[in-house]
């Protein structure tokens, strides 16, 4: 019975290997693309642990709100 489990795993590990090399890829995407999914994809699952999640998108709400602040603002070296 255990010999006839594994030739089924083995004949089905070949099957899925050759549909994996019949898939094509698209065109290039650059490195900021894949880069911004990357972390789109970890900001998901962060959220998904609901302390630490509500702690980190506060952290970077935080970071925009501040950066629409400093945008408003004359440059220090200008406010004196």
């Amino acid at each position: 019975m255990n010999t006839f489990l594994y030739a089924l795993s083995a004949v089905l590990g070949l099957c899925v290997l050759y549909a994996l090399s019949q898939i094509r890829e698209g065109g290039e995407v650059g490195e900021r693309r894949v880069m911004q999914e990357l972390g789109l994809e970890a900001l998901r699952s962060v959220n998904h642990l609901s302390s630490l999640g509500g702690v980190i998108g506060g952290l970077f709400a935080f970071g925009r709100s501040s950066e629409r602040c400093g945008a408003t603002r004359p440059p220090p070296a200008a406010r004196h």
